[in-house]
C-alpha cells in the first residue's frame, strides 16, 4: 500500500469518527451557540484534512534508491 492511500485511508477513517460523534452528540439537547461552535470546528478540521490530502497527492513519488 502506498503512503498516499494509507494516509487517505486514516483521513476517511478519523472523517468517519467525527462523523459518528457529531451524530451521537446531536443526539443531546445543546444550546445554539455550542452547535455552531461545534459546527465551525468540525469544518475546521476536516479542511485541515483535506488540505493535507491534497497536499501529499501532489507531490512527486520518491525515486528508488
Amino acid at each position: 500500500m502506498t503512503d498516499l492511500r494509507f494516509i487517505a485511508r486514516c483521513a476517511l477513517l478519523a472523517a468517519g469518527v467525527a462523523a459518528g460523534a457529531a451524530s451521537a452528540a446531536q443526539d443531546a439537547p445543546a444550546p445554539a451557540n455550542a452547535s455552531s461552535a461545534a459546527d465551525r470546528a468540525a469544518q475546521k478540521q476536516a479542511d485541515r484534512t483535506l488540505y493535507w490530502i491534497r497536499v501529499l497527492a501532489d507531490r512527486p513519488a520518491p525515486r528508488p534508491a
